[in-house]
């Protein structure tokens, strides 16, 4: 089976943990072992998890829970916007929420109304997780960009002073990279490492996804700064001001706003204000994911009811997540 997910460099031996759940949840699905395809290809092949279907052309393309970036300037994307590649048939079984799918329907693509990011699945892939042992109050998931070198156990980017943490809060917080080892259990280290806190605070859209699909409260942490300390009891953030990949993902809700928090990078910033802001926030990320299982266009290989799906140990037909 042809699919195509983003990867980190060849010559690395690490993978962003939230595109490598891509092949994972796929074979896990589907039961079969996957060839990875370039972008560009004359063959069919199926797109899953990720801000990649700007990145297609040729060939057929199913989008199942895929993203579309409109902003960034690349191969089909100029300062009009996405424009659909020539000689390229999409498929659409799921977008990622709604914003993707309307601007595929502005281009003429039919999509129908399913939505959601299949690292939902997750929890299908590791459910014993969901009894992790709870050893942190509250988990940072921080962007790969946030690092100072894209291997589990960097350091964080030097300047970086909102993440400062008082001594006294150092026993409840942990930092996690979403940088995990190029493997089916590298990806899964990282996803208990989420599962062990009891709440999530997120730069990483999969941070949010994954910890949401574990019954794990997480908030949105942004870049700018709408919102101060003495402000934390109002931080509801208009949807349309998010990054345009959690814009996408939240806009499944039909909420005008979520809970986010959003503060400067090079500002130090008050935790204790913070964290008792997340504490305060009732879960709010209420997902069927029925109908996104059921879009899959693929024959599957498990139900929806399984409490697992096992994940084939050849995974790919060669190579690894490369």
């Amino acid at each position: 089976m042809n699919a195509t997910w983003a990867s980190m460099p060849a010559d690395l031996p690490y993978v962003n943990f939230g595109d490598a759940l891509s092949p994972i949840v796929v074979s896990a699905i589907s039961g079969r072992r996957l060839r990875k395809m370039p972008f560009v290809s004359p063959e069919s092949r199926l797109s899953g998890i990720g801000t990649i279907a700007q990145n297609f052309a040729g060939g057929t393309v199913r989008i199942w829970g895929t993203g579309l970036d409109t902003f960034t300037r690349g191969s089909n994307v100029d300062e009009a916007g996405y424009h659909l590649p020539p000689g390229t048939r999409f498929r659409v079984a799921a977008t990622r929420g709604r914003l993707t799918k309307e601007r595929l329907a502005a281009l003429g693509l039919h999509a129908p109304d399913v939505y959601g990011d299949p690292g939902w699945f997750a929890n299908k892939i590791w459910p014993e997780y969901a009894n992790e042992e709870k050893v942190h109050d509250f988990g940072l998931v921080l962007h790969l960009t946030e690092w100072s070198e894209r291997r589990p156990g960097a350091s964080l980017k030097p300047g970086l002073r909102r993440y400062d943490m008082p001594p006294e809060l150092a026993a409840r917080v942990t930092f996690i990279n979403p940088v995990a080892e190029r493997s089916v259990e590298g990806v899964a280290e990282v996803v208990r490492r989420i599962c062990q806190c009891r709440r999530i605070l997120s730069t990483s859209l999969h941070g949010i996804v994954v910890a949401e699909a574990f019954g794990i409260p997480a908030l949105f942490l942004g870049a700018t700064a709408p919102f101060g300390p003495q402000n934390m009891e109002i931080a509801e953030i208009q949807t349309h001001r998010l990054d345009h990949r959690m814009a996408d993902f939240y806009s499944v809700l039909d909420r005008e706003t979520v809970p986010a928090f959003s503060w400067p990078r090079p500002q130090p910033l008050d935790w204790h204000r913070v964290l008792e802001w997340c504490e305060r926030q009732a879960p709010f990320f209420h997902f069927d994911p029925r109908p996104l299982f059921d879009a899959f266009p693929y024959r599957k290989a498990v139900r929806f009811e399984d409490e697992r799906w096992p994940v084939r140990s050849d995974l790919l037909v060669d190579g690894d997540f490369l």
